[in-house]
């Protein structure tokens, strides 16, 4: 499976930090994604203090912040109690899931086609503990529960039928296992959503309605074949994948607009720097400037002195030449001492106003340019994807043709899968939209949304 770029959300979580044992689905390493990845979900749970519980293992969890609970007036205050978001594993694949889905595979499938669907359900195995397959949900209401106990295999499918239910024929199915003091809770956060596609947009990070719809009509199925195991593998390999594309541009944004501050918060340092070293040149020239006037008032009054006795002596006279010749010599310093300091001035303010411009221009032809940068890469992927797919389509028609001419001949056809790209592994999706784009998108779109009750 190919996952090049996209690594690091596909690590395993460990789920054990500081000796604590965690549920890796809701320990501090799974929770500070969260935190990146559900930024508008803070305008209602408390991010600064998590709380932590434990019934098999630790697991962190967010309640609801004082300001929401303060606005919370069009619900009819039903959120003044508590009500927590913790993490939840999308797909299963966990030790006592893999020997279920492997020994259907085993019972229906030979040779290379089993050896390719084995290899595919380790993939999947591998991938059960990473961020692409965490998500939040609510822990009040036990929808965990619900999604454990009555879906077949704690599936997501399954588990987004049922919520399809709830929006679309208010069907309450999918609260079953809330006990009756916190129903209305759950309920009422549900409600925030406009359908089931909201929800999916906004908690698994899936813009895609087809997909979404792929899932649900999934969800209406048992697994009871191989062939039911690998399409519900390969549901799972493409969800991870569009998860996966969306944390890392979120990633990446949020770490250039960190950079952003970083270098702001420098410029912001220079500029207190030359405002202290302009203030201290500016005091110095005021105290020279004093002390220069404190002489040149002493040089006036001996001055006056010496004119009002210049008929006493020559020596007189000659003090008052003197007096004249220091008062001019002051004078010149005076002027002197005004015209470097207006230059180092006006040098300081030049120098500020070259190295805002530089850090401005360097700052937008840099951003600018990565950006072009990740539109360029990823429409070159996506065009590739596109070829493979329309490769893929006349392979399909090809292979119907021999399996055709093979049942026609008596001969037993390949079951093997029709798909090129699954056969490769390939956890392909073309969307068709070749750039990144801050006008729409799942990716800003989340940024901009408000719940209905705050909005």
């Amino acid at each position: 499976m190919n996952t090049t770029g996209l690594e690091k959300f596909y690590k395993l979580v460990i789920g054990i930090e500081e000796k604590i044992e965690y549920d890796p689905d809701a320990s501090p390493e799974t929770f500070e994604h969260y935190k990146k990845i559900y930024p508008e979900f803070e305008k209602i749970f408390d991010y600064r203090n998590p709380q932590i519980s434990k019934n098999e293992v630790w697991r962190l969890c967010f309640n609801l912040n004082d300001a929401f609970r303060k606005g919370d007036q069009t619900n009819s205050n039903v959120f003044q109690d508590d009500f927590y978001m913790s993490g939840d594993t999308d797909f299963n694949f966990n030790e006592k899931k893999e020997p279920i889905f492997e020994k259907k595979l085993k019972k229906d499938l030979k040779g290379k086609s089993l050896e390719n669907a084995k290899e595919k359900l380790e993939f999947c195995k591998k991938s059960h503990h990473a961020l692409v397959n965490f998500s939040f949900m609510p822990r009040t209401g036990n929808l965990q529960g619900f999604k454990g106990g009555k879906c077949q295999h704690d599936r997501l499918d399954i588990f987004l039928y049922h919520l399809s239910k709830f929006y679309k024929a208010k069907d309450e199915y999918v609260l079953s296992k809330a006990v009756p003091q916190v129903h209305e809770r759950l309920k009422t956060f549900l409600g925030f959503f406009n359908d089931v596609y909201h929800y999916c947009n906004k908690v698994y990070y899936i813009e895609n309605k087809g997909f979404v719809d792929r899932l649900i009509e999934n969800g209406e199925k048992s697994i009871e074949t191989a062939d039911d195991v690998i399409r519900y593998m390969d549901l799972a390999i493409e969800y991870w994948h569009m998860r996966a594309v969306n944390y890392a541009t979120i990633y990446y944004i949020q770490e250039k607009e960190n950079d952003n501050k970083r270098q702001e918060r420098s410029l912001s340092a220079t500029f207190v720097y030359v405002r202290e070293q302009f203030i201290t040149q500016k005091e110095a020239f005021q105290n020279e400037v004093h002390t220069i006037k404190n002489e040149l008032a002493a040089l006036n009054v001996v001055r006056d002195e010496a004119i009002a006795n210049l008929d006493d002596t020559i020596v007189i006279d000659a003090q008052i030449r003197e007096t004249g010749h220091k008062l001019d010599s002051a004078t010149y310093r005076l002027e002197a001492c005004d015209r470097i300091h207006e230059q180092k001035l006006q040098a300081a303010l030049k120098d500020v106003e070259a190295e805002v411009t530089e850090y401005g221009d360097t700052l937008f032809v840099d951003f600018e340019t990565q950006l072009a940068t990740v539109n360029a890469k990823r429409a070159e992927v996506l065009r590739e994807i596109k070829k493979l797919h329309e490769i893929d389509g006349n392979y399909k028609e090809a292979r119907e043709d021999v399996r055709t001419a093979q049942s026609q001949a008596g001969v037993q056809a390949d079951r093997s899968a029709g798909s090129l790209v699954n056969r490769m592994h390939l956890p392909l999706n073309f969307s068709g939209n070749l750039a990144f784009s801050s006008g729409n998108g799942a990716i800003f779109n989340t940024m901009l949304w408000i719940p209905n009750s705050f909005a």
